[in-house]
């Protein structure tokens, strides 16, 4: 039972990344999907199943342990993520997931929290075509990311692209050894209730 156990955590997505495709998916996500599996980082993004229906999409973030949340210029423009976005505030508050690790990705954190600049201007447009209820949820998801600790990518930054993804692996991995440590404790736990 234990290593069926085991072997079914592996296969788990232990990172789930959450995007906007147009602005990253040549980019940026390839390039920190590969240095996570590098790191032996179990990883699931939407482009591992083109086409796949946003139900299914949601119970992968149930099932992963953290996800990434990449900020970009073009964010605001999908639905998609947003409801992404408010699933996954909704699993933290739950307690259905571990942790959010926002990237800011050449946007400010106010932007997000605010609908600013830029930035905010598709969300404009998205709040004109959907329900009230549900730019509420939206909104609150993007306050909830903002202030969250995340890490930031700036338009003129002094480090390089490739040094900005080794520092989101180093924090993934860190928060993925919290994770394992309580898991350890909390089986323990367990044990001693059942052996006692």
């Amino acid at each position: 039972k234990r290593s069926k156990l085991l072997f079914e955590m592996e296969k788990r997505p232990q990172v789930f990344i959450s995007y906007r495709g147009k602005d990253l998916r040549l980019t940026l996500v390839p390039h920190l999907k590969h240095h996570l599996n590098d790191s032996n980082v179990n990883v699931f993004t939407d482009s591992n199943a083109a086409g796949e229906r946003l139900k299914n999409l949601l119970n992968h973030i149930k099932n992963s342990r953290i996800v990434i949340v990449i900020f970009s210029i073009s964010y605001l423009e999908s639905r998609w993520c947003l409801d992404e976005l408010a699933e996954v505030r909704n699993c933290l508050l739950r307690k259905k997931l571990d942790f959010l690790l926002p990237v800011f990705y050449k946007v400010r954190t106010y932007q997000v929290q605010k609908q600013t600049g830029d930035f905010g201007k598709p969300f404009r447009n998205l709040k004109r075509r959907h329900p009230h209820h549900r730019v509420i949820r939206w909104k609150k998801a993007l306050r909830f990311a903002a202030k969250s600790i995340g890490l930031a990518y700036r338009e003129n930054s002094s480090i390089s692209e490739l040094d900005f993804i080794q520092n989101i692996v180093e924090v993934v991995n860190g928060l993925l050894g919290r994770i394992a440590l309580k898991d350890s404790n909390n089986n323990n736990n367990t044990q001693e209730i059942s052996t006692g």
